[in-house]
């Protein structure tokens, strides 16, 4: 699935800080979600059915939380 620019910024953002990056998939029951990898490629937990969890759990870094916070706030400018 495709992602959104804000979704896209934001995993722009993960992956030249820390190498991370997550996808946007529907599950086996067609519900979107949310799957987060690390550098290696491997999924970490669980996906997550609500970008705003999936924020949540990224910006518990506080460099991640900088960042973020600033693309949201040139976003809603």
């Amino acid at each position: 699935m495709m992602l959104t620019n804000f979704e896209e910024h934001v995993n722009s953002i993960i992956s030249e800080t820390n190498g991370w990056y997550f996808d946007k998939v529907q599950d086996e029951e067609g519900d979107v979600c949310y799957r987060l990898f690390d550098p290696f490629g491997d999924q970490n937990g669980d996906a997550f059915y609500d970008f705003e969890d999936l924020l949540d759990y990224i910006v518990q870094d506080d460099i991640m939380s900088d960042r973020i916070a600033e693309l949201i706030s040139l976003t809603h400018d």
